[in-house]
């Protein structure tokens, strides 16, 4: 079936607005906004169906948002969306969207509409492509921005048929998919009902990747979420494979040990969209998708996913507990220790050997970092990491696959057996990195998640399967001169190795970091070592007695 992580992520970002926006107004929630915001919410609802008139500019996008909200007026400007949302099934590229400002795959314009009275925007994506407003999150008509009005499921259902008959082109085409409730707010409200409608091949019934989703809330009758996908699906969609031969196929994946008590649910034939199991590369298959029932504790994937052709496993449920084999250091099996792999790409001025020299150097000193023996993870990885003291760190010359950031195809990254290298150092040209790094976010899609504007670092593996992954492998980009200048190479070392947080890692006893350091039997020059290397408080005296970077006796 199509994957549903991005209205998941499409429900978390209502839910943020709704409780900050009840947070910061306790008691209030249910005073509606002045009318104009309500109105404004109130004639999206009437508009005709949208006509796609292709590529558009800045312009345009802005003009289809205002035909969406029915409002020639409202007010709009364009945004950054910081983490773009992954489309479910892409034919022209399986990764997000690329930012405005340029990247190897078409854009989409990011637009928020603010109105009186109303604290958060609701905020719209434009495919640049076609023209069409392909998410809405209309935080206005939640019950903070909107006079409550509870209605039942079957009231919701066919309000948001009604908004999506109006809103999606070619609705007529497309039959019910499911529907569900879900809360995404505080205090028992906001309750959410959430209903789609997918196409469905004539011959044979199987799934589509032409979807519409929305979201209604329960407590004003209004839709507050939207969000659309057209996508081709060019092979054959009657099946070689039966639904029995499937379900067959499926029960002898449950016969793993670690699947004990698991069973089969309902198969749906659907267009798929992943990395086959032993390949490399993402690719269009016809499948069976099977749930799995009562899996276990421990299991990543909740489904079997086969060839509706050739009756081959696509993706099966990763086994964490697999007895005799290493969990590996940071979330990928077959880790049994931190390994970095060095890499100068053509036209930086350095020798492969020198720059593997250099970064072994350097991570000796980051070994002194207190937090180096501290257990943890890249990510929302299931897995429990050790800290990098359980084996002692190799560094190696050349990396198993080229930089991400300079790929124009980043397909193949994803995959249950990612290198057994933690981290990537890449040594280009300054030119190059600051073609990478010099606009602010990065073209790049690969490090569309960095977080810092001085920040070096990328995407470059990702560990898993059936459309969810967690972050595997981080890339860090570096001039020769960044390289050979030890300040700079060991900061951004402990960054890629997770080593300098925003916050310091939970604690019971860990103080809030000082970087007066008072209180402590130091010198200045010490306290100043622990500043460069941002040592905590109380861990500062603890690391220059183990050497890091103490400054030498009289």
């Amino acid at each position: 079936m199509v994957n549903r992580s991005r209205h998941i992520v499409l429900v978390l970002v209502l839910a943020l607005a709704v409780l900050a926006a009840g947070c910061a107004a306790p008691g209030r929630a249910e005073t509606p906004p002045a009318e104009p915001a309500v109105a404004a919410s109130a004639t999206a609802e009437e508009t005709s169906p949208p006509v796609l008139t292709g590529p558009v500019e800045l312009d345009g996008a802005m003009a289809a948002v205002r035909a969406f909200v029915g409002d020639p007026t409202a007010a709009l400007d364009e945004y950054w969306e910081k983490y773009p949302i992954q489309t479910a099934f892409r034919t022209r590229s399986p990764w997000p969207r690329a930012p405005r400002s340029g990247g190897p795959y078409p854009p989409s314009f990011y637009i928020q509409r603010t109105a009186p009275g109303v604290r958060y925007a609701d905020k719209f994506v434009v495919d640049q492509a076609s023209g069409e407003v392909v998410e809405a999150n209309l935080v206005s008509s939640t019950r903070l921005g909107a006079p409550r009005r509870p209605v039942g499921e079957t009231e919701a259902t066919a309000a948001a048929e009604a908004f999506a008959r109006r809103h999606f082109a070619g609705f007529e085409e497309l039959a019910l998919f499911g529907s569900g409730a879900f809360r995404t707010g505080v205090a028992g409200g906001d309750r959410v009902y959430e209903v789609r409608w997918q196409r469905r091949a004539t011959d044979s019934g199987a799934w589509l990747p032409t979807y519409v989703w929305l979201g209604a809330d329960l407590e004003t009758g209004r839709v507050v979420l939207y969000n659309a996908v057209r996508e081709e699906f060019d092979g054959s969609t009657i099946p070689d494979i039966s639904r029995e031969e499937a379900l067959e196929i499926a029960r002898s994946e449950l016969e793993h040990p670690d699947l004990n008590g698991a069973r089969t649910g309902d198969p749906e034939l659907a267009a798929w969209y992943g990395t086959p199991l032993g390949e490399r590369g993402r690719t269009s298959r016809l499948a069976w998708s099977i749930p799995l029932v009562g899996a276990p504790d421990g299991v990543f994937g909740d489904r079997v996913d086969i060839d509706a052709h050739s009756g081959a496993v696509l993706a099966r449920p990763r086994m964490l507990a697999n007895p005799g084999r290493s969990q590996g250091v940071f979330g990928a099996p077959g880790r049994d220790r931190l390994a970095i792999c060095v890499e100068p790409i053509a036209g930086a001025r350095i020798a492969p050997d020198e720059a593997r020299a250099i970064v072994t150097t350097a991570l000796g000193e980051v070994a002194k970092h207190p937090w180096w023996n501290i257990p943890r993870s890249a990510g929302p990885s299931p897995i429990a990491n050790p800290g990098y003291d359980v084996t002692p760190p190799v560094v190696h010359t050349g990396c198993p696959l080229p930089p991400a950031a300079l790929s124009p195809d980043l397909s193949g990254r994803v995959s249950e057996e990612p290198s057994i290298y933690r981290l990537f150092v890449f040594v280009l040209p300054p030119d190059e990195i600051e073609r990478i790094f010099g606009p602010w976010p990065p073209t790049s899609i690969a490090c569309l998640d960095l977080k810092e504007r001085d920040g070096r670092t990328c995407m470059e593996e990702g560990l898993g399967g059936q459309g969810q992954f967690v972050r595997a492998t981080t890339g860090l980009y570096l001039s020769p001169e960044e390289l050979r200048d030890p300040l700079f190479l060991i900061e951004h070392l402990e960054r890629a190795l997770n080593l300098r947080w925003t916050q310091p890692p939970p604690s019971a006893t860990r103080a809030p970091w000082d970087p007066t350091y008072e209180g402590l039997d130091l010198t200045e020059e010490q306290k100043n070592a622990c500043r460069t290397y941002r040592v905590h408080q109380v861990e500062c005296e603890a690391w220059l007695d183990r050497g890091g970077n103490r400054p030498p006796t009289p």
